[in-house]
């Protein structure tokens, strides 16, 4: 199976602004974001796939995400291709 992780939400716009020549522009930009965060994995041969919706990237979602997948699988054995991320390479990830 493969697996990874993708960021759904919103940001602040920003536009291009016009001013006179050598005059730079000022905009105010509120970079607060709402979002969340979809983890899955896919087996490339069978098309079956797993996905669950979290708040953030990090050590204790991915954690979550992977004693869910454990149990879809139930007593499947499963070799999990991941990408070097932070919260796929914690010390703390306990893998079922």
């Amino acid at each position: 199976m493969c697996q990874d992780e993708t960021r759904v939400g919103l940001k602040t716009l920003t536009a291009k602004v016009i001013t006179a020549s050598g005059v730079k522009p000022t905009v105010d930009v509120k970079w607060e974001r709402e979002n969340f965060w979809i983890y899955g994995a896919i087996q490339a041969l069978t098309g079956k796939h797993f996905q669950q919706e979290y708040p953030k990237l990090n050590g204790d979602c991915f954690q979550q995400f992977l004693d869910w997948l454990s149990q879809q699988l139930g007593e499947d054995y499963t070799i999990l291709q991941i990408n070097q991320a932070p919260a796929h390479t914690s010390c703390k990830i306990n893998w079922p």
